[in-house]
This record gives structure tokens, C-alpha cells and sequence, in this order.
């Protein structure tokens, strides 16, 4: 269980994020410097944390029901989450037609820098499949 291994409840977290971070008890948020300041946030809800292992868990539940075509990119340095989800996410997924690319990056927003032709080329190609 994804969520319990990784992400406490909420008033754990918050009182860890406390010793952390210094009297964060009363705060909402939590500072955090994006990787893409254009599109990213740069404070983050403490209760966003516990609520997206919450989801991750839920998606995970429902990976081998998944029928329909699947495209999943990822960077293989990600420095957000493990790299080797990508491949977890794959093995689980209940259809056969799914596609798996890695990119080779330390970035979590692989869309922008080195490597994006790689992926336009493989969306592309993903989509022709997928409509042909």
C-alpha cells in the first residue's frame, strides 16, 4: 500500500514537515522551488501530499483493469519520483497495447530541453497506432 508505506496521515506529516522545517503546524503550505517555474507551483498544500499517495494508491488498484491503449514516458534520473515506476506502472497495466519510452534525463518535465523530438516521434507514433 503505496500510501501507508510512503505518505503518513496528515497530521504526521504535518508534524514532520514541523521538525523539518521549523513551527510549520499552522501553515497551509510549504515553500517549494519548481523545476518549471512557468507551470509549477511554487508553494505547495501540506495536505496535497497525503492526498496524492492517497491517489497513487487508487490508481495503482485499478492499473490491471485498464483496457484501453497506454503510452508512458519518463526520464530515466527523474529526480521527483523513482525512475523504476515507470516500468512498475507497464508490468501492471492490464492491456497489451501499451508502449514504454525512456528518456534519458534527471528531469521530472521531460516536454521541454534535450530528448523532446524522441518523444513528439513517439506520441506520434502512438497515436498513428492507435487510430490505425
Amino acid at each position: 500500500d503505496y500510501s501507508k508505506r510512503f505518505m503518513p496521515p496528515n497530521h504526521v506529516w504535518k508534524k514532520l514537515l514541523a521538525r523539518w522545517k521549523g513551527n510549520l503546524m499552522s501553515k497551509e503550505f510549504v515553500a517549494f522551488e519548481p523545476e518549471n517555474s512557468e507551470i509549477n507551483y511554487r508553494r505547495n498544500p501540506v495536505a496535497g501530499v497525503n492526498e496524492v499517495g492517497e491517489l497513487l494508491q487508487a490508481c495503482k488498484e485499478r492499473l490491471p483493469k485498464l483496457n484501453h491503449p497506454v503510452l508512458i514516458i519518463y526520464a530515466d534520473r527523474d529526480q521527483v519520483v523513482n525512475p523504476q515506476s515507470g516500468q512498475e506502472i507497464y508490468d501492471h497495466l492490464g492491456t497489451r497495447n501499451k508502449t514504454l519510452v525512456t528518456i534519458a534525463s534527471e528531469k521530472h518535465n521531460v516536454l521541454y530541453g534535450p530528448g523532446t523530438s524522441k518523444i513528439y516521434h513517439a506520441i506520434s507514433a502512438f497515436i498513428r497506432e492507435c487510430i490505425n
